[in-house]
C-alpha cells in the first residue's frame, strides 16, 4: 500500500478528520436596516449583505467570510470579534470609531474631515450631519445620498454626481449646490422626485412646496409639515404621516393606501372629487 507523506498526507488528514462544516445560518431579518443591531455566532458565511447598514451593530464572532459587503455602512460598528476573511468590502465605508478584528481593510472608505474619498461609491448613504470639511470628494457617486447638515465646506466635488442627493438649508457647500440634487426646504420646487424607500424625512419641513407627483413610498415623515404643498398625484402608499401637518395641502389623486396619519392636521385638505376617502376617515 503506497503511504501518505509530507503535505499530502496532513492534507488528507484534515479532510477526512475534520467534521464538515454545516450550511450557513439564514441572513438576518432587519437587511438591509442593521443599524444598532447585536449579532452574535452567527455563520453568514458568503452571504449577501450588500449596502447594509451596520452603523454602531455588534458582530460578536460572526462568520463573514466571503461575504459580499460592498458600499456597506459601519460607522461605528464592532467587528472585532468577526471573520473577514476575503469579504469583499469595496466602497464599504467606516470611521475612526469602528473597531476591526486586525486593521482596516485597505478597501474600505474612512469618512471625516480631508478624507481621500476619490471616485467613491457613496450613493444612498445617510450621511446626515457628517463633517466632510476639505474632504476629496472627485468623481464621487453620491446619487439619492442623505445630505443634510452635511459640512462639505472646502471640499473638492469635481467630476461628482449629485443626481436625486437630498440636502437642506443646514447643509454647507464649498459654492452653489448641485442642480441635480434636491433641495427639502418650504416653497421648493420638488416636482416627481423619487425618495428612496424607508428613508427618514421625519420633521422636514416642505411647507409649500411643489411635490406633483413624487414618490414618497414607504418613506418616514412622521411630524413632517406639508402645510399648502402640492402633492397631487404624488406616491405616499405605507408613508408614515403621523402628527403630519397636512393644513390646506393639496392631495387630489395622492395615493394615500397604508399610510398611517394617526395625529396628523388635514384641516382644509383639497381632495379630487373621484378620489377615496383618507385613510382612518
Amino acid at each position: 500500500m503506497t503511504g501518505r507523506s509530507g503535505k499530502t498526507g496532513v492534507m488528507w488528514w484534515f479532510l477526512t478528520m475534520t467534521p464538515a462544516l454545516g450550511a450557513p445560518d439564514a441572513p438576518p431579518e432587519c437587511l438591509p436596516d442593521c443599524a444598532g443591531s447585536r449579532w452574535r455566532q452567527l455563520d453568514l458565511r458568503g452571504t449577501s449583505l450588500r449596502r447594509v447598514d451596520l452603523r454602531g451593530a455588534s458582530l460578536f464572532e460572526v462568520d463573514l467570510r466571503k461575504c459580499d459587503l460592498r458600499g456597506a455602512d459601519l460607522r461605528g460598528a464592532d467587528l472585532a470579534g468577526a471573520n473577514l476573511k476575503k469579504a469583499d468590502l469595496r466602497h464599504a465605508v467606516a470611521d475612526r470609531t469602528t473597531r476591526w478584528p486586525k486593521r482596516r481593510p485597505r478597501d474600505v472608505r474612512l469618512l471625516g474631515p480631508e478624507a481621500w474619498l476619490v471616485g467613491a461609491d457613496l450613493s444612498g448613504l445617510d450621511l446626515r450631519d457628517l463633517d466632510l470639511q476639505e474632504a476629496r470628494l472627485d468623481r464621487a457617486r453620491l446619487q439619492r445620498t442623505d445630505l443634510r447638515g452635511t459640512n462639505l465646506t472646502g471640499a473638492v466635488l469635481d467630476g461628482g454626481s449629485f443626481e436625486e442627493a437630498l440636502y437642506d438649508p443646514t447643509t454647507q457647500w464649498p459654492g452653489k449646490p448641485p442642480p441635480e440634487a434636491y433641495g427639502l426646504a418650504p416653497q421648493a420646487e420638488l416636482s416627481g422626485i423619487l425618495v428612496d424607500r424607508n428613508r427618514d424625512l421625519s420633521g422636514v419641513d416642505l411647507a409649500g412646496a411643489n411635490l406633483v407627483r413624487a414618490s414618497l413610498q414607504a418613506v418616514t415623515l412622521e411630524g413632517a409639515n406639508f402645510s399648502g404643498a402640492d402633492l397631487s398625484g404624488a406616491d405616499l402608499r405605507n408613508a408614515d404621516l403621523r402628527n403630519a401637518n397636512l393644513r390646506g395641502a393639496r392631495l387630489i389623486e395622492t395615493r394615500l393606501e397604508g399610510a398611517r396619519l394617526a395625529g396628523a392636521n388635514l384641516t382644509g385638505v383639497v381632495r379630487g372629487r373621484w378620489d377615496p376617502p383618507l385613510p382612518g376617515n
